[in-house]
């Protein structure tokens, strides 16, 4: 349902795969599911049979899940770091989006509004770029 794309200023753009003839009605449904939740609304956008996020490295959060970081806007992260395998949360992410008008904007609608949400980098400790 949605693709992702790093940018060369480090921002991670998510746009609406559009190869579905049904993608405007598969947007409408999810947004009057989740209204204005955005994490659940991205854990689903991520999870559908067109995306390969899902299980793939990528996480939906919000960003006080991560260490030292108070804030609750939504997230986006990649490159895991483990320090048991075991656990059920990585303990890190090398690389991490968040969506700033988490407070004003929903992802959903911005999405369907402008075709493209944009996400700012909250840090990056990989040094490696994305293949995605």
């Amino acid at each position: 349902m949605v693709t992702l794309t790093e940018l060369p200023d480090g921002t991670l753009r998510l746009t609406i795969d559009k190869s579905s003839p049904y993608w405007a009605d598969d947007l409408e449904t999810l947004i009057e599911r989740h209204g204005g939740n955005n994490l659940a609304f991205l854990a689903e956008a991520f999870d559908t049979p067109s995306g390969r996020y899902t299980g793939n490295d990528w996480w939906v959060l919000q960003a006080d899940q991560l260490p030292g970081n108070l804030s609750q806007a939504p997230c986006i992260a990649y490159d895991a770091l483990w320090a048991d395998e075991n656990d059920e949360m990585p303990d890190d992410f090398g690389k991490v989006w968040f969506f700033k008008n988490y407070q004003i904007d929903s992802i959903a609608e911005t999405l369907r509004d402008n075709g493209e949400v944009i996400f700012h980098p909250l840090r990056d400790t990989s040094n490696v770029p994305l293949d995605i």
